[in-house]
């Protein structure tokens, strides 16, 4: 299932978070960046606490094939070998 990674509307990306971990009820995958990506990619290079405050103001929400707002308790996108979407859901 494709998931889709949210800003006040705007399109920042797309996974299908095709690593789930049920026991920590987590989820990662690679990540397709939309148009929106450019907006928010500055944010996920700060580090520390300073990097937290900052994506939780970005109010990102994981938006289900269906339509559908998946609850979440934090999205971010990584640089490893490629981009990565890792998400914790809530529950």
């Amino acid at each position: 299932m494709i998931y889709t990674v949210r800003m006040h509307g705007i399109i920042v990306g797309h996974s299908d978070l095709e690593r789930r971990d049920p026991s920590s009820n987590a989820a990662s995958g690679i990540f397709r960046p939309g148009l929106g990506y450019e907006l928010v990619e500055p944010i996920f290079q700060l580090d520390g606490e300073r990097g937290r405050q900052a994506i939780e103001k970005l109010a990102l929400e994981l938006i289900d094939a269906d339509g559908h707002v998946v609850l979440t308790s934090r999205i971010e996108i990584r640089t490893r070998r490629t981009l990565e979407l890792d998400v914790q859901f809530v529950g």
